[in-house]
């Protein structure tokens, strides 16, 4: 881990967030920056220009998307276009940026968690109940853990956390511990 280098993360759905974490302390959290449904790329670029005035050198984590079975293609090429959309904004700005699998910093960011299970509603071969790992609640238990003091909704207002800030959180602590 360097010290010196701030660690900016982004999920990059329109759902999506960004957080940075700069000497192991939260810097930002922020929702991806969309208004009437369209991406703000500006607000991107302001963004990582604060954060380099800031804090000097940045490097930007963007989860690495693919297509989902069970997701809608309009919805499947909005995600890739939010995530092309990042990797443009850092490349026109010579900011470098990697990509990462979810399934790799979630099973970083969730060491010492239980997964929460869901019901698939289906049968196993053997006839019992079929379950998968809730995504989303296992990354907001992690998340909880890791950051205790981070406010993660979305507003004032807001009284839930935003899954788009827990998942950037996350990718941006299996940055800052990894790289």
């Amino acid at each position: 881990m360097n010290n010196d280098v701030c660690y900016v993360a982004v999920d990059p759905g329109k759902n999506g967030g960004i957080a940075a974490i700069f000497n192991s302390v939260v810097v930002l959290t922020e929702v991806m920056p969309v208004q009437d449904k369209y991406y703000l790329p500006g607000d991107i670029v302001k963004i990582f220009e604060n954060l380099q005035g800031t804090y000097g050198t940045v490097i930007v984590t963007v989860e690495d998307v693919h297509s989902l079975f069970t997701v809608s293609a309009k919805s499947n090429f909005q995600f890739g276009f939010g995530a092309g959309l990042v990797e443009g904004v850092c490349t026109g700005m010579k900011l470098p940026f990697v990509k990462v699998h979810p399934k790799k910093w979630q099973e970083y960011a969730w060491q010492g968690i239980h997964p929460i299970l869901i019901d698939t509603g289906k049968l196993t071969p053997q006839g019992g109940k079929k379950y998968k790992t809730d995504t989303k609640a296992t990354s907001l238990i992690a998340a909880q853990r890791l950051f205790p003091q981070v406010d993660m909704t979305k507003s004032a207002r807001a009284k839930k956390a935003h899954e788009g800030i827990v998942d950037a959180l996350l990718i941006a602590y299996y940055a800052s511990k990894t790289r």
